[in-house]
């Protein structure tokens, strides 16, 4: 090849714009390198050649990671794709770690078109502080969009820290005090459709969390360091959304009413929640997200099950579980864009109050949650996420995870 031919392959385009760079950056490495010469008709001199031949159709190492990736964020031709991962990351509660996480998209029936993709997400991690976690979540969809089951099974013990119930008790650091919490947690809700996206069913639920290694157990007032709670409650949704994971547009409507039975020690509690979330396209790339939550308990409720910012979703700019009570109102805005090929960020701004018949509902108690995060896509609309949050008084955290907060 001539250097007329190469400024004719430039002016044409008959190759790439990635594939000529990489010739010119192989030839510059090479006669820098290895002081070769060639006459003035050629251009690829034979090692060159060896080199862009084993970058471009043997890959190795990154080339076979970034290959892998790309194919998995191509729609599934198939009735299961699964994509793997693993990482190091950090969070404020759990300090430094490591995690791997598996997630599948499938069609229960590769015929039923209607249904939108069922997905399936498992995640693992363990710490330098100790802790480890074990999650599986999914939604299934099935019989032409006549059935949605959402499930999710929690495992987990990790150090933590607890400032007891109520915004004062949040508010004053003094109270804070390290404990070991543990946590076994199943939800089945399936639902079935009675209108055009419009969703009734059962929610049922399991929950065993247990305080151990408590520095003080002073805040608790004498209850139970562990409590076991079953739910039989009803669940009635709207859902409009493209899809569950990581929707683009729709409206989303949750009312649920939980019934916590006389179980395990505990008496009766009852918990109202209302979820509201709508998704809208606002230019290319970008998605404009809006949720509302409110979660109202009645009964005595245990200190393990009150209404709380978990740090994950609700409320990101602060320690999970720094601030409970028995109930919860919370909005959220969140500016998601997509930046380069599978690379995105978000930016939002929202705020919290927490309060009870002890401490009833006061705007001064209202925590500020704002902050910015990264996104990587791993699966077609599933991501991996980075955020960091600014709270009030100073207040920030950091959260690792996997799909959106919302």
């Amino acid at each position: 090849m001539n250097l007329i031919e190469l400024v004719n392959m430039i002016i044409d385009r008959k190759y790439s714009t990635k594939t000529i760079c990489l010739l010119l950056v192989v030839h510059a490495v090479t006669f820098i390198a290895y002081g070769q010469t060639y006459d003035s008709d050629t251009l690829l001199t034979e090692r060159q050649k060896f080199m862009i031949d084993s970058i471009m159709n043997r890959p190795r190492g990154i080339q076979k990671i970034a290959n892998y990736y790309d194919k998995s964020t191509e729609e599934p031709n198939h009735r299961f794709s699964v994509t793997f991962a693993g990482a190091p990351f950090y969070t404020q509660e759990t300090s430094l770690g490591i995690g791997a996480m598996a997630t599948g998209l499938y069609r229960p029936n590769w015929n039923d078109t209607i249904s939108r993709l069922s997905d399936i997400s498992i995640m693992g991690n363990v710490t330098i502080t100790g802790s480890y976690s074990f999650l599986l979540e999914g939604n299934h969809n099935a019989a032409k969009d006549l059935v949605r089951i959402y499930y999710k099974v929690l495992y987990n013990s990790f150090p933590t820290s607890y400032w007891g119930t109520g915004f004062e008790s949040g508010d004053d650091n003094n109270n804070k005090t390290k404990y070991t919490k543990n946590t076994l947690s199943a939800v089945l809700q399936p639902t079935f459709r009675i209108a055009k996206n419009i969703y009734i069913g059962p929610s049922v639920s399991y929950d065993y969390i247990k305080g151990v290694n408590f520095k003080s157990d002073s805040l608790l007032f004498g209850e139970d360091k562990s409590s076991s709670a079953l739910n039989l409650g009803v669940m009635f949704t709207i859902d409009s959304r493209d899809v569950s994971y990581n929707a683009y547009q729709g409206v989303y409507l949750k009312l649920e009413q939980r019934n916590y039975m006389h179980f395990g020690g505990n008496k009766p509690f009852y918990k109202t929640i209302g979820d509201f979330r709508n998704y809208n396209r606002i230019w290319e790339g970008a998605v404009l997200a809006f949720r509302a939550y409110a979660e109202f308990s009645y009964g005595t409720v245990p200190w393990t099950m009150k209404a709380r910012g978990n740090g994950n979703s609700l409320l990101r700019s602060y320690y999970a579980g720094r601030y409970e009570d028995d109930n919860i109102l919370d909005v959220t805005l969140e500016l998601r864009q997509r930046i380069w090929k599978r690379l995105g960020a978000v930016a939002w701004v929202g705020a919290g109050n927490m309060f009870s018949d002890a401490e009833p509902f006061d705007w001064k108690h209202t925590l500020s949650d704002l902050g910015v995060g990264l996104r990587w896509e791993f699966k077609k609309r599933i991501n991996i996420r980075l955020d960091y949050g600014i709270g009030r008084c100073g207040q920030s955290a950091f959260v690792f995870g996997i799909r959106e907060a919302f």
